[in-house]
Order: structure tokens, then sequence, then C-alpha cells
């Protein structure tokens, strides 16, 4: 039960990466636009850098669901404070946090230690 709990949980973040992906693709265009190869461009490298943390999370089986994402949330947070490119705008830090906070968000209501 907790293994499937765990597949469960990592599906989830990975719809949600694939979500932001995908949203971070459509800011990308020519530089006749509007800043918008910068804002995708800087979007997909923040969500780079909290697939990273999420691919090196390893996720404790002795830890309910919530405590996992707390922590996951966490570690990518301060991660995202620590953002090692630049990123005067910003756009990579929020991405990095964005995905920490849906995480966090994630509803646990059912999540059982057992």
């Amino acid at each position: 039960m907790k293994e499937l709990k765990k597949v469960q949980l990592i599906e989830k973040i990975q719809t949600l990466c694939d979500e932001l992906s995908e949203k971070a693709f459509s800011r990308r265009g020519g530089a006749w636009t509007t800043g918008g190869c910068v804002v995708g461009k800087d979007m997909a490298s923040g969500l780079c850098e909290a697939q990273n943390v999420i691919q090196e999370y390893i996720f404790p089986l002795d830890k309910s669901i919530t405590d996992q994402c707390r922590e996951l949330a966490s570690l990518i947070r301060e991660e995202a404070s620590r953002y090692p490119f630049h990123d005067s705008e910003g756009y990579a830090e929020s991405n990095m946090l964005e995905v920490a906070q849906q995480i966090d968000n994630y509803d646990t209501s059912t999540d059982k230690r057992s």
C-alpha cells in the first residue's frame, strides 16, 4: 500500500512538472516578442532545477505522504533561494517556488501511515 501511494505521488509530481513545462514552452518565442523568449527559458530553467531536487529525493516509506510533500517542498524552496544562474526577473525562482507550493498543497486528506 505504501509503495502504491509513493508511485501515485511521483506520478502527480510528474504531471505537475509536465504542465509547468508546457506553460514555460508556451512563453518562449522569438526576439521580436515582448520578452517571451526569456520568460519561457527562465521558467524552464527553474523547473529543471526543481526536477533535479525531485529526482534526488528518496521517498521514504516510513513517512506519510504529507510529510514527504512537506519535506520535498522545503528542499525545493531551499534550492530556489540558491538558484545558481542569472535570474534578475525572478521567473526561474518563482517557477521553482510554484512547484514547491503545488507539492505542499497536494490533497493528503486520505493519507494514512499504514
